[in-house]
């Protein structure tokens, strides 16, 4: 994540169908995720989806992951 203020916000760019074999997609967003879960840091998310939607799998997948970082507090969405 770039910056160099002590708290930061990131931004998540979706584009495009989502499936769970695309590593593209479903992986790399989880793994953006993992990223702005475990780095304090990150104060805020900014989700900006532009999709017609995928595999029902991996979407599930990825809101699942939200909803936890979510829950986790400390991040504003």
């Amino acid at each position: 994540m770039e910056g160099e203020g002590k708290e930061k916000i990131s931004q998540i760019f979706i584009d495009g169908p989502i499936y769970s074999n695309s590593l593209q997609h479903q992986n790399s967003i989880l793994n953006l995720l993992n990223i702005i879960a475990e780095d304090s840091s990150i104060k805020g998310v900014v989700l900006s989806v532009n999709t017609p939607g995928g595999d029902v799998v991996a979407i599930d997948n990825i809101y699942n992951e939200l909803v936890k970082i979510k829950e986790k507090g400390g991040k504003n969405w």
